[in-house]
């Protein structure tokens, strides 16, 4: 299974990237983060008068896994983030 970022979902949820395979057949394979869908959530709020794009996230959030973004998973990215950014593989902020 693979974790879509935020990001990846608009550009999908906006048909910016190719649907292959059938995208029915694709939303098997993927999911997305508690986090991600706080996002997707957010973004649709804030455009209130976008009715379309509303039922659009609430259907493909409705298609996929949701995986929670939890305690242990926010240690990890913390310690993983830490040594890549002591590597030089993530800019500074």
């Amino acid at each position: 299974m693979l974790m879509f970022g935020t990001n990846t979902v608009s550009h999908i949820i906006r048909d910016r990237l190719p649907k292959t395979p059938p995208m029915s057949t694709a939303l098997q394979k993927i999911c997305i983060s508690t986090i991600s869908e706080a996002e997707l959530v957010f973004g649709m709020r804030r455009r209130q008068e976008a009715r379309t794009l509303d039922k659009l996230i609430r259907n493909f959030i409705a298609s996929i896994a949701i995986v929670a973004f939890d305690r242990e998973a926010a240690e990890r990215y913390a310690a993983l983030r830490a040594d890549m950014r002591r590597m030089g593989k993530i800019p500074t902020e």
